[in-house]
């Protein structure tokens, strides 16, 4: 679940960053109304096909037991601060829950399984607990697709002494014709200066801009682009040594081939970065088409590869997405599959996650509202290891109250193993709950078990609950 989670989020994200800038096409028209900061609910089921190295009837026990779960999560924003809670329910009876506040300075954490404590960190506190990390989903980078053109057009009027143009008739392969090339030479003793320029070229507050600024560059610098007959920027690249210190350099080759019209947005970018000195490198290429027809069907699908070397360490990484988002009334129905897979030094095989969305997208409201089921997939060397279908339900939820406790932690000076200790008395709130379930839906939990030792945990189950709740 939790791993469903992470991909799920990454799937918003990515629809987020890559259709936000481009107002014409959308593949999420709603986004446009939510406001993240009203209250917010989700319900969260699980039905699992495969979960390695269970066969189809351990599978179908699992399924007995999941059939009585389901994962709430709440969120909203009061007086500037955000409020997210986490809770698990069973058959609608809330067992346990996790809640945290979080501002600028740090996050507060309460659980219900240690009430009177509140636990404080400068780090997201909830992810530390729950295992949530979304650290490896680089939001800020996908925006670069739509910043990157600013920058070009921003660029080349800078650099407008630098150019040489010429008349052309070339087609940029799926792209359109272009009609001019101008190429800008920056010698070596103003590579400084054309840098300055590129960092100022960036759109105003770009996570762009701010990752260009603290670069340096050595050695001559060279822009081309392609432009139609209405100016329309239609291919761009760049040749030229920089790096994030002098003792770094890397010699930089991008071609980036791209269209934006009402109708269409397309990306086909290649970007290797050997180093100067050394066998390290970065190379990434990615393709995009978000395109939409007269009936207003709006598809999303593209891939890429994308590969690092540092020292004897390589890693790499590849997806691809293929969306499509079909209007119905005021909502959108979202289908299609995205997929990511990643290998890393040490790695036997890749690994990877497939998720398949059949989704409604609605609004109450700014208030987000979805309903319907998301398959996903996790595999191993390509076979699949997990395989499971994700129920969805979001709706405008309550504003949450925060609760304050007589005893604060400073979780940053706890190690892992006070981390876990955290963590012990949960399954004692929860499984009391799950024993006293009918039989023919808790042999998930006593099919190994001799009748007479289960029937003492139905007792001590029994004895352990209240008695409102039995």
């Amino acid at each position: 679940m939790r791993k469903a989670l992470r991909l799920l989020l990454a799937l918003v994200l990515c629809m987020v960053v890559s259709t936000a800038a481009v107002a014409e096409i959308t593949l999420v028209p709603q986004l446009d109304e939510w406001d993240e900061s009203l209250p917010l609910d989700v319900k969260l089921s699980a039905d699992v096909a495969v979960h390695m190295p269970f066969d189809d009837n351990r599978c179908a026990q699992l399924n007995a037991l999941l059939k009585h779960l389901s994962l709430h999560l709440n969120s909203c924003v009061a007086d500037g601060e955000d409020l997210s809670r986490v809770a698990l329910q069973v058959d609608g009876t809330e067992v346990a829950w996790m809640m945290q506040k979080e501002n600028a300075a740090e996050t507060q954490l309460r659980l219900s399984w240690q009430p009177g404590v509140t636990y404080s960190s400068t780090a997201n506190a909830l992810d530390m607990v729950s295992g949530v990390e979304l650290e490896n989903i680089p939001t800020d980078k996908l925006l670069w697709l739509e910043e990157g053109p600013a920058l070009v057009n921003n660029l080349c009027d800078v650099l407008e002494d630098y150019g040489k143009a010429s008349s052309i008739k070339t087609n940029i392969n799926g792209m359109g014709m272009a009609r001019k090339k101008i190429i800008y030479t920056v010698p070596k003793a103003d590579a400084e200066f054309f840098w300055d320029a590129v960092a100022d070229s960036c759109p105003d507050g770009s996570s762009l801009g701010n990752f260009l600024a603290g670069m340096t560059v050595s050695g001559q610098q060279k822009l081309i682009v392609w432009r139609d007959a209405d100016g329309a920027l239609l291919r761009a690249e760049y040749a030229g040594k920089c790096g994030s210190n002098a003792d770094s350099l890397r010699q930089v080759k991008l071609v980036w081939r791209l269209c934006r019209t009402e109708d269409a947005v397309r990306d086909d970018i290649s970007l290797k970065t050997p180093a100067v000195e050394g066998a390290d490198y970065n190379t990434l290429t990615m393709t995009r088409n978000l395109l939409r027809n007269e009936q207003n069907v709006v598809t999303l699908d593209g891939k890429f590869s994308y590969s690092v070397k540092a020292g004897k360490e390589k890693h790499t990484y590849s997806g691809e997405v293929d969306l499509t988002s079909t209007p119905d009334g005021d909502d959108t129905l979202l289908a299609g599959s995205a997929m990511l897979k990643r290998k890393q030094s040490g790695e036997d095989a890749a690994t990877s996650m497939v998720i398949k969305p059949d989704v409604r997208l609605g609004a109450h409201g700014h208030t987000p509202v979805a309903s319907g089921k998301v398959q996903v997939q996790q595999l191993y060397d390509g076979h699949v290891v997990e395989d499971a279908i994700i129920s969805v339900e979001m709706a405008p939820g309550t504003a949450l109250a925060w609760e304050r406790a007589d005893i604060t932690v400073d979780m940053d000076a706890m190690g892992e193993q006070q981390l876990l200790d955290m963590l012990q008395k949960l399954p004692g709130a929860v499984v009391p709950h799950l024993v006293l379930l009918p039989q023919e839906d808790t042999l998930f939990l006593s099919a190994d078990l001799p009748q007479d030792v289960w029937q003492q945990i139905v007792e001590a189950a029994q004895s352990a609950l209240p008695e409102e709740v039995k």
